[in-house]
C-alpha cells in the first residue's frame, strides 16, 4: 500500500501518532492525501 511506503519517510516519533489518527478514519477515507495532511499536522505540533 502507498501509505506504508510513505511511512518510511516519517520520523519514528511521529509514526505512532499518525497511525492512531489514521485508525480513527473510516476505511474509505484512509487515502494518501489524508495521511499527508495528518503527518503535516503532527509535524507542526512537535
Amino acid at each position: 500500500m502507498m501509505i506504508s511506503w510513505l511511512q518510511n519517510g516519517i520520523k519514528d516519533s511521529l509514526k505512532t501518532h499518525i497511525k492512531r489518527q489514521m485508525k480513527l478514519l473510516p476505511e474509505s477515507a484512509r487515502t494518501t492525501q489524508a495521511f499527508l495532511k495528518i503527518a503535516k499536522d503532527e509535524q507542526e505540533l512537535q
